[in-house]
């Protein structure tokens, strides 16, 4: 363990992370049920528990995983090691194509390591971070009911982009994330809107905290990436990392 946890204080110590904006259009519609909820609300304290509580906010993570690309010749399988803070910040690594480990120049990012990052960045930070840290950026999280054995809320941010958030009734797990990100053309030639979807599944308890082992990206129903954890490990949160890491990515 404290070899584990020195190397994660290492890596996060050394990380200058920068943020991931992604731009999209609105999704979710006002509904009559719709409510504001406020950061101490029950439903929002209630997710929190539902992944450990106290736990997420104290917690630094050192995880082993295999990121699958869809591409038009075939899958591509990518193993990353991801860092991440209590913070929030993330730290993603793994080897380019000619076996070396990316330096972190943006300049050097082959195009199956920039889907590899965006992929993974986009997983995290606007899952449930994006929920939680809302009211930092003036967005409101808003209760939107539940369909289909599942608790929807939605986050709508100042520029009127939205993202909606499908939580399991029963256990308040985070299932499914949608957001729309422009407009595409479909096979047809007619212009509809670009529709992001990430699924987490494979939920399991490490350290008190859930932990979702997998993670799908779909464009309009069309996979694209699939995360997969094979090891996860939780240690004491370094508030030095913590405050070098504000949310980003390198």
């Amino acid at each position: 363990m404290q070899g584990t946890t020195a190397k994660l204080a290492q890596i996060l110590a050394n990380t200058v992370a920068g943020v991931l904006l992604l731009t999209c259009t609105p999704l979710c519609a006002q509904t009559p049920s719709s409510r504001v909820l406020s950061p101490d609300s029950d439903v929002l304290q209630r997710l929190k528990n539902a992944y450990g509580g106290a736990r997420l906010d104290q917690s630094d993570s050192l995880a082993e995983a295999t990121v699958t690309l869809q591409t038009a010749t075939g899958p591509v399988a990518v193993p990353v090691t991801i860092v991440r803070s209590a913070g929030g910040g993330q730290r993603i690594q793994f080897n380019q194509s000619n076996g070396k480990p990316w330096d972190g120049n943006a300049l050097t990012l082959e195009p199956i390591g920039r889907r590899v990052l965006e992929f993974v960045q986009t997983g995290h930070a606007r899952a449930l971070l994006n929920i939680f840290k809302a009211t930092s950026r003036n967005a409101q999280v808003v209760d939107s009911g539940a369909s289909d054995g599942a608790r929807l809320l939605d986050v709508r941010e100042t520029s009127g982009a939205s993202t909606r958030y499908s939580l399991d009734a029963s256990t308040f797990q985070l299932r499914r994330m949608d957001f729309q990100r422009g407009q595409s053309v479909d096979a047809a030639g007619k212009i509809k809107p670009l529709v992001e979807t990430y699924l987490y599944s494979d939920f399991r308890p490490i350290a008190g905290i859930s932990t979702a082992f997998k993670v799908e990206h779909y464009s309009n129903g069309t996979k694209q990436e699939e995360l997969t954890f094979t090891n996860v490990r939780y240690v004491q949160a370094n508030p030095a990392a913590a405050n070098t890491m504000p949310g980003g990515q390198r």
